[in-house]
């Protein structure tokens, strides 16, 4: 049985630069087959070694023009992102969308698979969220309906404020399409306050928990905002954020 086919897609600006390289390293382990694709802000595009290196990574580095109500935000462009699913979906069977400071943890193969043709996408759970937007799946064979149910029914996006963000519009979305019961959550599958930049900045090394603790996690996400000190300037963060992904891939052994 062969395994599911996916494009992986990063919606990237300027301050992503060194995040955004160790998550698409991590994916180039876990997903080596996937078509990748780096979606940056034109009006804050990446620097150009850093566009360089991405290259050398298999990613395919293209501009984004709309405006993205600062971090994917509101209705006018999550339809704009739909969009690009759809362009970029290709021969795929499905669509991953990664945030810049969030890593696979473990290879898509073992997962995708766990979709029934009835999900309309697969994503990690967290306890009071219903959509993990950090990294989801979308099939994409199911964009061309889901793009016109929204067309047909504007209303499907009601509930969301004019600045919502991407992933609640993506849930309220399939759920108005298709029903709850199309969205495959996977408990456990996702870790965002266990390993953060917050134990780089603070924490020595020799403090951080056994590798295998973080072995279970489909994905981990390293930027959670809340588990940071609120103090800590955005470039700051962002860099502490990037270190730790880089030594948590080290210890892991994914190849740089």
């Amino acid at each position: 049985m062969s395994h599911p086919t996916a494009t992986l897609i990063w919606f990237a600006f300027r301050d992503d630069a060194d995040c955004l390289v160790q998550s698409v390293r991590a994916a180039r382990h876990h997903a080596a087959d996937s078509r990748r694709i780096i979606a940056q802000d034109a009006a804050a595009p990446l620097p150009p070694e850093i566009q360089a290196q991405l290259k050398e990574l298999g990613c395919k580095v293209e501009s984004d023009f709309v405006d993205r109500a600062g971090n994917l935000n509101g209705a006018a462009h999550f339809e704009h992102q739909l969009e690009w699913f759809a362009a970029s979906g290709g021969h795929a069977d499905w669509v991953v969308k990664i945030d810049c400071d969030t890593v696979i943890n473990a290879p898509l193969s073992s997962w995708l698979p766990l979709a029934e043709p009835s999900h309309i996408a697969v994503c990690a759970l967290q306890p009071t969220w219903w959509f993990q937007g950090c990294c989801y799946a979308v099939r994409a064979a199911a964009l061309p309906n889901l793009r016109h149910h929204l067309a047909a029914h504007p209303q499907a996006l009601r509930e969301c404020a004019p600045k919502f963000p991407e992933d609640t519009c993506l849930g309220h979305l399939i759920t108005s399409a298709h029903g709850p019961k199309a969205i495959l959550a996977l408990p456990g599958g996702h870790a965002s306050t266990l390993f953060h930049g917050l134990q780089i900045a603070h924490y020595d090394y020799q403090t951080w928990p056994p590798f295998e603790t973080y072995a279970p996690f489909r994905t981990l996400h390293f930027g959670n905002r809340t588990a940071l000190p609120k103090h800590m300037p955005d470039p700051v963060r962002r860099q502490a954020v990037a270190q730790t992904m880089t030594r948590y891939l080290d210890q892991a052994g994914i190849p740089p």
